[in-house]
């Protein structure tokens, strides 16, 4: 017998809320390939430069002591590569 577990889920188990983070863009030096063997290396991006900024956290320290709370909080992100080098949206799992 099948049972359809969305249908008895709470909401607040069933689907995932969020709330954006901010928006982060890179500057990323040509890609390096590091390894060994044919077919066994990986590729490394060196990031040279970048800004990221949104309603509550934009280009800050982040050891400065108001910023404790990231350490308190669980983050997704999606992203892609653009003419002007990847770009990526960051959100907080609330």
């Amino acid at each position: 017998m099948s049972i359809d577990l969305n249908q008895e889920l709470p909401d607040v188990l069933a689907n995932l809320r969020s709330r954006p983070l901010f928006v982060m863009q890179l500057e990323v030096r040509p890609i390096l390939l590091i390894g060994g063997p044919a077919g066994a290396y990986r590729r490394v991006g060196v990031v040279s430069a970048g800004s990221f900024r949104g309603d509550r956290l934009s280009g800050v320290e982040t050891e400065d002591p108001r910023y404790d709370w990231l350490n308190r909080l669980i983050a997704i992100g999606i992203g892609g590569r653009t003419d002007a080098g990847p770009l990526y949206s960051v959100f907080e799992v609330v």
